[in-house]
């Protein structure tokens, strides 16, 4: 779970403190700058602060800092090292202060926006919480993918309230992404003729067991594979799915939808496995004019149904390992994402129910 704190302001207008206190909630802490107060907000966040808070902040530039830090961390302190990375000077204080006990490494990077976050990523990460402080939401985007383990949390600027609370909802969303996939039996399929059907070309690779979530319904997807396997007439596509449909739902980070039709190179996916999910950034969507099979499969007395090109190559992974649509009988078993309630404009509605045939 990704951490969002918000960096107090020094001065608000009345209509923006009272906005500020509205949307704390979505905030796990407040850093309270040096000297300033935050009585007002006491009992109603943790705060972070370099004295009367719930975690001690301490700005670390320099040995003598180290040392301090190392004192008020042996002494069963909860403490936040602050440190400022310009530098490979900055980095190795910021990896310092993390072995000198610091629950928590707040890290500012006012230069360099990429490489500073993969070597403290590497070094940190495991040991102490790694925070960035961050204004912009592609600062933060750039953070927490650093080496596709990311820092542990996100310190986000007030000064800006709209940006700081896109950036914490972005986060949440993006740990709430929670997936399971369930067997579900094919029940029949039907060779329904020509249509539109999308490629989705990610900019990473797949591997055997990965692809995207896609279906005719938002509540019942399939977990298509992505053309990983080898085969005697055409060479693999590892970065590719093809998604059948361009009307076909596929599942996007945060647990959002999108139609096929909508994805453009720039937009994130999500790659789904066994193991788990991982976002992927659409590097090119190829719309071609193929044969297209329905697929319709039954889980807890619901059916679900996918659109695919009729081909040997699009398979659907099951629970042992995965089906060319060319080979799926009655009863084969394939993993599925079944959900309740509606969707709105991709936006999950839990108490509406929607009517998808």
């Amino acid at each position: 779970m990704t951490e969002v704190w918000l960096k107090a302001p020094s001065k608000l207008e009345r209509s923006e403190a009272e906005k500020l206190a509205s949307s704390l909630d979505r905030f796990d802490k407040l850093l309270v700058e040096p000297g300033r107060s935050f009585e007002g907000f006491r009992g109603r966040i943790s705060i972070v602060a370099e004295s009367g808070g719930d975690v001690k902040l301490l700005r670390v530039s320099s040995e003598s800092e180290l040392k301090e830090l190392e004192i008020e961390a042996s002494s069963g302190k909860c403490t936040a090292a602050r440190v400022e990375v310009r530098d490979a000077q900055g980095q190795a204080l910021a990896a310092e202060a993390s072995r000198a006990g610091a629950k928590y490494v707040v890290v500012s990077c006012p230069d360099w926006k990429v490489i500073p976050w993969e070597n403290l990523v590497s070094k940190i990460k495991g040991r102490s919480v790694l925070m960035a402080e961050v204004s912009k939401r592609q600062e933060a985007e750039l953070a927490l993918g650093a080496l596709e383990l990311g820092v542990d949390g996100l310190v986000v600027d007030s000064s800006n309230l709209e940006e700081a609370l896109a950036i914490a909802e972005r986060s949440r969303k993006a740990s709430e992404t929670s997936i399971e996939l369930v067997p579900a039996k094919v029940r029949r399929t039907e060779k329904v003729g020509m249509g539109l059907r999308a490629c989705v070309d990610t900019c990473d690779l797949l591997t055997e067991g990965e692809g995207l979530l896609i279906g005719v319904q938002s509540s019942f997807l399939f977990l298509v594979e992505g053309e990983v396997r080898q085969n005697p007439h055409v060479e693999p596509r590892p970065f590719r799915v093809n998604a059948g449909a361009v009307s076909n739902y596929v599942l996007a980070p945060g647990g959002v939808t999108e139609y096929l039709s909508e994805l453009r190179a720039g937009k994130k996916v999500l790659v789904a496995s066994r193991a788990g999910t991982r976002e992927a950034v659409v590097g090119r969507v190829k719309v071609e004019r193929r044969p297209l099979v329905l697929v319709e499969a039954e889980l807890r007395g619901r059916l679900g149904k996918i659109v695919l090109q009729d081909a040997e190559t699009i398979r659907l992974v099951s629970p042992e390992g995965s089906l060319s649509v060319s080979e799926l009988d009655e009863g084969s078993e394939v993993l599925v994402r079944q959900e309740s309630g509606g969707r709105h404009f991709g936006q999950r509605v839990e108490a509406e129910e929607i009517d998808e045939r």
